[in-house]
């Protein structure tokens, strides 16, 4: 069914002691740790001034040369879902992890 994800509402899912916001983000922390990934849920909001406020969804692998935003959108994210206030370093991942997507982060 061609955009049946996009009338999906997100199921609000609690995890390792995290209420995320929707299952597929859940289902990142437990890729992270089972991967051995440190990852941190919405751990701090950032102000980039005129461009308005950014809430990563995950950084992983904190205070390392692979430190970086993680970013979950749905299987068709909008434009503005796939830029909006996002600052560099970012992945952004549609869907759900894969092994491959594992060696990206490592």
């Amino acid at each position: 069914m061609t955009g049946q994800d996009e009338r999906l509402k997100p199921l609000e899912t609690l995890y390792d002691g995290h209420r995320f916001r929707s299952r597929r983000e859940a289902r990142w922390a437990v890729f992270f740790k089972e991967a051995g990934i440190p990852a941190e849920y919405e751990e701090q909001g950032y102000d980039l001034g005129a461009a308005g406020w950014y809430l990563p969804d995950f950084r992983v692998n904190k205070g390392t040369h692979a430190d970086h935003f993680f970013e979950v959108k749905g299987v068709a994210p909008t434009r503005r879902a796939r830029h909006g206030n996002c600052p560099c370093p970012a992945f952004i991942r549609n869907g759900l992890a894969n092994t491959s997507q594992l060696r990206t982060l490592l």
